[in-house]
């Protein structure tokens, strides 16, 4: 049960980092725009970078959780 519990955890935190890193690339890239005028580039650039970085964050997570059960 406990390990259940575990894996389930894991993923729950594989989740909030792939969410919130693309928020937070959104955000910054939004602020970035504002700065320097470049709307809506910046934030469709961080945004995208944030979705693969994302991607490759979440396959490697779950590689090690495949591993280790």
């Amino acid at each position: 049960m406990t390990s259940t519990k575990t894996k389930l955890l894991r993923l729950g935190v594989i989740a909030a980092e792939f969410g919130w890193t693309i928020v937070a690339a959104a955000i910054v890239g939004h602020y970035a725009d504002l700065y320097f005028g470049t709307d809506p580039w910046l934030t469709l650039g961080m945004t995208l970078i944030a979705v693969f970085g994302g991607f490759y964050r979440m396959i490697v997570w779950m590689g090690r959780v495949q591993r280790n059960s």
